[in-house]
């Protein structure tokens, strides 16, 4: 086993402990809203920017800060959710289950990580030594090369125009 298997092993394990900290319910509640405030800022972001043409004279200040600030309120409300969930848990009793539940999720997350690190630094150092001596990557450099390069088509990353 490389240095590079152990790395993998290393981030799956830290998500786990992670999820097992937080719990599912805060994990997904979290990811729910993260998404939520990107989704918020980009489809918004404009129409905020353009109500603020007496504020910022600069076209591109104005969207910045509008989509930044649809992000941070959308944040602030996600935490506010959180919290009251995290009481809700502790009062029923449900923050074991939570807890054990979380473990799996911080396992998904960390394999998530390890099939974007290892899409992201194929085309760097995928002939080098590190890379050829490990058990485990060529399955998944292989998996993350399935999934992104069948799915990359679906994502739009284009920018909305700027009143």
């Amino acid at each position: 086993m490389s240095w590079i298997d152990v790395l993998i092993f290393s981030i799956l394990a830290i998500s786990s402990i992670i999820g097992a900290w937080r719990g599912m319910v805060r994990e997904l509640l979290s990811l729910l809203f993260l998404v939520l405030a990107v989704v918020i800022a980009q489809s918004y972001g404009a129409l905020l920017a353009e109500a603020l043409t007496s504020v910022l004279d600069n076209a591109g200040a104005r969207y910045f800060f509008a989509v930044c600030c649809l992000f941070v309120v959308v944040l602030m409300l996600g935490a506010l959710v959180i919290f009251v969930s995290q009481k809700f848990l502790v009062l029923t009793g449900l923050m074991l289950i939570d807890r054990g539940l979380g473990v799996l999720f911080g396992l998904a997350r960390g394999a998530l990580i390890v099939l974007i690190l290892t899409f992201v630094a194929r085309p760097f150092v995928s002939g080098s030594d590190f890379w050829m001596a490990s058990k485990i990557l060529p399955y998944v450099d292989d998996l993350s090369q399935l999934i992104f390069i069948q799915y990359a088509e679906t994502f739009d990353f284009s920018q909305p125009e700027i009143i």
